[in-house]
């Protein structure tokens, strides 16, 4: 393997060849040249460095909103987060996996570090309304990350038009 931060021949050929996949990953998934697009192992580490980089700054956001129906490592992120101090609070979820809106918007406060709301169920398909959600937080300054992990590849999406501040996704579901 090369190290693509190496100075050599062979170090800035990986480099050139992870910068040009990193052109057609975001070319593929709509994301505009603003955004930055983060290589990991995969949907976990992503969620998992997302959630726990909003959370290590102190400051008066200390409150993590997220959906009943969230992958385990967004749960499990949940509860290393109350470790932490941060109170986290879930939004209702019908039987049928439809978000509470009313419920979601109650809760949009000047607390909330991130909202965490996955785009499609792992376990019942679900597709949630995430644009519409994301597009709420955003209005109060609050970012919002979907894990897209069981969409991508799946469902037609655009990472712009989803308002979302950050998305993860794994190239294994693809």
């Amino acid at each position: 393997l090369k190290n693509p931060s190496s100075v050599h021949q062979e170090g800035q050929t990986a480099r050139a060849f992870i910068e040009t996949a990193r052109k057609e990953v975001k070319a593929a998934l709509g994301v505009c040249s603003k955004h930055q697009l983060v290589f990991t192992s995969g949907g976990t580490e992503s969620n998992n460095a997302i959630i726990s980089s909003h959370f290590q700054e102190k400051n008066n956001k200390n409150k993590y909103l997220l959906s009943k129906v969230e992958h385990a490592s967004v749960y499990n992120m949940a509860k290393n987060i109350e470790k932490m101090g941060i109170e986290v609070d879930w939004i209702r979820v019908s039987a049928n996996g439809e978000v509470d809106l009313e419920d979601y918007a109650q809760k949009l406060d000047d607390r909330v570090g991130l909202v965490s709301v996955m785009l499609a169920n792992n376990e019942t398909g679900f597709i949630l309304p995430v644009q519409e959600m994301a597009t709420l937080a955003q209005k109060k300054g609050i970012p919002f990350h979907t894990d897209a992990v069981c969409a991508a590849g799946k469902i037609p999406f655009v990472f712009n038009d989803l308002n979302v501040d950050y998305l993860s996704f794994s190239s294994h579901k693809f």
